[in-house]
């Protein structure tokens, strides 16, 4: 984890340790934006998760997850609203997806 206070400083220090591309949502799936890929969540790990609260109300805020797949060679950022507003789809993902860093907390990635 780094110590960046806010979700653009989070996304330009990931993404100069690698982390690339962009993932999405598109047609109940998640893809790669930049090459229109389906993804797999048995091929992913979840290396770090970032929470942002909302400034005026906790669950108004941002979840940003750094992911890469070592089976496809591929590093990206897929970010989600946090809490209630959660994706569904990014959630079951995130559910499926292997979290490789122990610090990551279950209830940092469990839908609320």
């Amino acid at each position: 984890m780094n110590a960046a206070e806010t979700l653009v400083e989070t996304l330009a220090n990931l993404t100069k340790k690698g982390f690339t591309n962009n993932f999405i949502i598109k047609d109940d799936s998640i893809v790669c934006a930049e090459n229109n890929m389906k993804l797999d969540p048995k091929d992913f790990e979840i290396i770090e998760d970032h929470n942002f609260k909302g400034l005026y109300d906790l669950d108004d805020g941002s979840v940003a997850y750094a992911i890469k797949s070592d089976r496809l060679n591929i590093k990206g950022i897929l970010v989600d609203a946090f809490g209630a507003n959660a994706n569904p789809i990014v959630t079951e993902f995130v559910r499926k997806t292997k979290k490789t860093n122990p610090f990551l907390k279950k209830e940092k990635l469990a839908p609320v």
